[in-house]
């Protein structure tokens, strides 16, 4: 995603296992997809990280400061494509939850709703 024009995820980082059998998808990624995805987004900053012992994981980071991390065990290079275009399409920022209910000094001249929803129909002359 983009706010004015500037786009939100700014470095991607791909990590994976190099005999792990988790990250066969990966490696299969980085191998066929990688480049091609190289060629399409030239301004973002892609990095290859082998970590021996872990499952594959994309991790993006956001222009804002916030990283956020997909697992992308036992998945095919299309999945992960799926998940690396998850997190090109997010904001990055953290979801806050509302935590009261919404309230106004003014209510509403038709009344409040219920769920039994009685209806006045007056006949019309």
């Amino acid at each position: 995603m983009s706010i004015r024009g500037v786009l939100q995820l700014s470095k991607l980082t791909l990590n994976y296992c190099r005999v792990g059998g988790s990250s066969r998808g990966m490696r299969q990624f980085i191998e066929e997809e990688l480049p091609k995805l190289k060629e399409t987004l030239p301004t973002l900053e892609i990095n290859v990280a082998q970590k021996n012992g872990h499952h594959p994981f994309v991790v993006g980071e956001y222009v804002h400061g916030n990283v956020k991390e997909v697992t992308c065990r036992n998945e095919d290079p299309r999945e992960i494509m799926r998940q690396i275009n998850f997190l090109r399409g997010q904001y990055g920022m953290p979801v806050k939850k509302i935590a009261h209910r919404q309230r106004t000094r003014r209510p509403s001249i038709q009344g409040g709703w219920s769920p039994e929803g009685e209806i006045n129909v007056t006949p019309v002359p």
